[in-house]
């Protein structure tokens, strides 16, 4: 009997100690950073146009944000088929191109959720032009990204993280916009 009382004593003591295991392992949803992108695009009154941001990226992580017209002018201008590179072109149509078109990047870090950059030129006008909100791959962030975001952001997580052809995650974001 004594023998018996011990085993139902040591099964309890182990139920108490380690619970009942089995069932679902539930995910750590703690893991990694769902990123959210907003912008908006003002005009300024000297001409020049305001890209202005919120993300919940941490402070101090820097993007890039770009403006160009080129390939919409190359396309839709010179009749190019899309993604026709410089080295693919007359002297002519890439003349043309640099000559008519715009394009415009800046990096800024995060600051409180928010990022900005100003664009101006003598091309920038009116008209469509393709907004990028893009990262550098964690080796060009500052170091302390990587116990945050991971080493080659592998914690960067949702629908603007693209996987780099170098293997690590980066923030990414495209969209066709028209500048009034």
């Amino acid at each position: 009997m004594k023998l018996k009382s011990l085993i139902v004593f040591v099964f309890c003591v182990s139920l108490l100690l380690f619970g009942c295991g089995g069932g679902e392992k539930k995910q750590d949803k703690s893991i990694g950073t769902e990123v959210t992108l907003s912008y908006t695009i003002e005009k300024l009154s000297d001409g020049k146009y305001k890209v202005a941001g919120n993300t919940n990226l941490a402070d101090d992580f820097i993007l890039t944000v770009e403006l160009s017209n080129q390939e919409i002018y190359a396309t839709e201008v010179l009749k190019l088929p899309p993604n026709t590179g410089g080295d693919k072109m007359t002297d002519e149509q890439l003349k043309s191109v640099m000559e008519n078109s715009y394009k415009g990047a800046g990096k800024t870090p995060v600051k409180n959720g928010k990022f900005e950059a100003v664009f101006s030129g003598k091309n920038l006008k009116p008209g469509k032009y393709e907004l990028s909100i893009i990262s550098s791959g964690m080796r060009h962030q500052p170091e302390k990204f990587t116990g945050i975001y991971g080493a080659n952001g592998e914690k960067l997580k949702g629908k603007f993280v693209r996987k780099g052809t170098l293997g690590y995650n980066t923030v990414w974001f495209e969209e066709t916009v028209v500048l009034k």
